[in-house]
């Protein structure tokens, strides 16, 4: 679709510019050079379920794709740098093949950085009873199979996944698919929430990044004032976050100006973009005299 061809040249532009910038560091075009440029996707309930569709096909691709030795298994690719969906209007079956790949594949490196993250409320009364309710409507005449079964090697046993609920749940809402939750630290008001500086989100992206790398099945992780937890049956550094998040960090279907939330997405941004925490320090922090 156009979408698709949109976005396609614009992370062609990125590897460009990328390409260029290593080779003025005369590093050629290798995992060792990062260049200062990040394409970011974002979308936001229905514009969620345009960007899903757009790359859909390109991130099925991408998690097959292997450039390690045979019989070993790379680091799965993404689009551009980070695809962000935040309380996206689509149903789960749309994400049945990313999900049902990510899950039987039970073991992703330290160097696995997160490729796509969808964050939908708890409290999202949009997709969590609108949008089932107009699925319901428009697909009661549907016939299908009913289930299917998937292995997860996480736990390492049979998951039987409800196709028909999955075809009228939105996929943050399908809790066989999500993989986290995402909840404040301390109970705490939004306006006293005060955004953070430059040197305490480089310390914080240092932390963040450790953790990640050593993240574990059930693992809790810290993003400043919220707390990242992985569920029991999802791997370590599954590259696809689905997100179930606190109604305190984003109260309905429009509310995503929090600072908790902003800090979480720009700490991810950064982890997913960075794998030398030490050029991230040197590109943002001013040197010590």
């Amino acid at each position: 679709c156009g979408v698709t061809e949109v976005l396609s040249r614009l992370e062609d532009v990125k590897r460009t510019r990328d390409s260029l910038v290593c080779r003025a560091k005369d590093q050629g075009t290798g995992s060792d050079c990062e260049s200062d440029s990040r394409l970011i996707t974002l979308g936001h309930s229905f514009g969620g379920a345009i960007v899903h569709t757009a790359l859909t096909q390109i991130l099925e691709n991408r998690f097959i794709q292997t450039k390690a030795p045979a019989g070993q298994k790379s680091d799965v690719l993404g689009f551009g740098n980070l695809v962000v969906l935040i309380n996206p209007a689509f149903e789960a079956n749309l994400f049945t093949p990313l999900s049902d790949m990510s899950t039987e594949r039970g073991f992703y490196t330290a160097g696995q950085q997160p490729v796509l993250l969808i964050l939908t409320s708890e409290a999202d009364l949009a997709t969590k009873i609108a949008f089932p309710t107009g699925r319901w409507l428009s697909t009661v005449f549907e016939k299908g199979n009913s289930k299917h079964v998937r292995r997860n090697a996480a736990s390492g046993e049979l998951e039987t996944i409800d196709e028909q609920m999955a075809n009228k749940t939105a996929v943050g809402h399908f809790e066989p698919y999500r993989t986290h939750r995402l909840a404040p630290k301390t109970a705490q008001k939004r306006e006293t929430v005060q955004a953070a500086g430059i040197e305490e989100s480089v310390r914080m992206f240092v932390q963040v990044s450790d953790s990640w790398k050593n993240d574990t099945k059930g693992s809790r992780l810290e993003f400043g004032e919220v707390v990242l937890e992985r569920t029991a049956r999802s791997a370590a550094r599954n590259p696809y976050l689905v997100t179930s998040v606190d109604k305190n960090l984003i109260s309905g279907h429009n509310d995503i100006d929090d600072e908790r939330i902003i800090e979480f997405v720009k700490q991810l941004i950064l982890v997913s973009s960075y794998k030398d925490t030490g050029s991230l320090r040197r590109s943002m922090l001013p040197e010590k005299q």
